[in-house]
C-alpha cells in the first residue's frame, strides 16, 4: 500500500493526490491570526511544496507543524498535522 492510499476500518478506501500544493490545504496566516496563536521557530516550505512533499518531511523531522512562504518568502500560512487529518478525511 502506498504512503497515498488509505483504508480504514468501516470506511471505503480513498486514493489521495500527493501531488496538490500544500497552499490548498495549509491554515492561513489570517486564521491561526484570529486563533492568537504564538507561533513557534520552525521550517518553512514553499506554497509550491506538494502535500506528499511536506508530509515526508514532517514525518522524517518528526514535525507537527511548518510555516508556508510564498514566492517572495512572506508567511502565507501554517502546515499542521491536522490540516493533513482534514485533508485525509475530506479525500
Amino acid at each position: 500500500m502506498s504512503a497515498m492510499h488509505v483504508e480504514t476500518a468501516g470506511f471505503a478506501s480513498a486514493d489521495l493526490d500527493g501531488s496538490l500544493p500544500v497552499s490548498e490545504v495549509m491554515t492561513t496566516v489570517a486564521e491561526v491570526e484570529a486563533l492568537d496563536v504564538t507561533l513557534p521557530c520552525v521550517p518553512s516550505v514553499s506554497a509550491r511544496t506538494t502535500v506528499r512533499e511536506a508530509a515526508h518531511l514532517m514525518a522524517a523531522r518528526g514535525l507537527r507543524l511548518v510555516q508556508v512562504r510564498d514566492l517572495r518568502g512572506e508567511l502565507i500560512g501554517m502546515l499542521s498535522t491536522s490540516d493533513l487529518y482534514r485533508w485525509v478525511a475530506a479525500g
